[in-house]
């Protein structure tokens, strides 16, 4: 799969990508996608994998975006053992007690608030791009995240699964999703021809995403009026 974060010249805003600069940063996670059955490093076995997406509000591309900071970490039956990479990365950010361990959902994190440091990575594509190294929690007078209007884009995947703070729209990158246009069905005996579009009429509203669960910002389970994980049947 190629690089989906690969920016190429072109459109309104940015034409050179700029990546968020090595250091400490405030920053929120914006949203977290579910990528099962990755290919396995140097032919492994495959394995499920999260993409965790951060915003630096102070950081800002043309188009008025909060800058991202992405990485993907490992997904295992039990991603909170305490060798797994990602009860490695988080432990520094929240600390779990056994009982919040038990009941933990990512979609209770999402959107929550933390203390970023990043330093400059270079990808094979010679592309140089900001790579998380450390989580730790935020101050007390940090200020609150907005994430409205925050768009993350990510490259379509089999059986992804997403989810986002509120406010955030998650949107598939459209080159890479031109596969071959349906094919017109025959409409039954007896039916009545399709209705044709109107052209020059505006566009139909596109159907409202689900809401995202509102969790306030930086409270973790069992933190006071933190949500009860989803029972949904899908792997957070």
């Amino acid at each position: 799969m190629s690089d989906p974060f690969q920016v190429t010249p072109g459109g309104a805003g940015d034409t050179q990508f700029q990546p968020v600069p090595a250091g400490q940063h405030f920053a929120g996670l914006a949203a977290a996608i579910f990528l099962p059955n990755r290919p396995g490093y140097q032919g492994g076995a495959p394995q499920n994998e999260v993409q965790l997406v951060w915003i630096v509000p102070a950081y800002r591309d043309g188009k008025g975006q909060p800058r991202q900071v992405r990485n993907f970490v490992k997904w295992p039956d039990n991603p909170l053992h305490e060798n797994a990479n990602f009860a490695k990365l988080i432990r520094t950010w929240i600390n779990l007690t056994a009982e919040q361990k038990a009941t933990f959902n990512l979609r209770q994190i999402v959107g929550g608030r933390s203390v970023i440091t990043t330093e400059i990575g270079i990808s094979q594509q010679n592309r140089h791009f900001a790579k998380l190294t450390a989580l730790a929690p935020v101050p007390p007078e940090a200020p609150p995240i907005d994430y409205t209007g925050v768009v993350v884009r990510v490259a379509p995947y089999p059986g992804m699964v997403q989810i986002a703070a509120a406010g955030v729209q998650v949107v598939l990158n459209q080159q890479q999703r031109q596969a071959a246009p349906p094919q017109p069905t025959a409409p039954a005996p007896g039916a009545p021809p399709p209705a044709q579009p109107v052209y020059g009429a505006a566009p139909p509203a596109p159907a409202a995403a689900p809401a995202a669960p509102a969790y306030p910002a930086g409270q973790y389970p069992g933190a006071p009026g933190a949500a009860a994980p989803n029972a949904e049947d899908i792997p957070f």
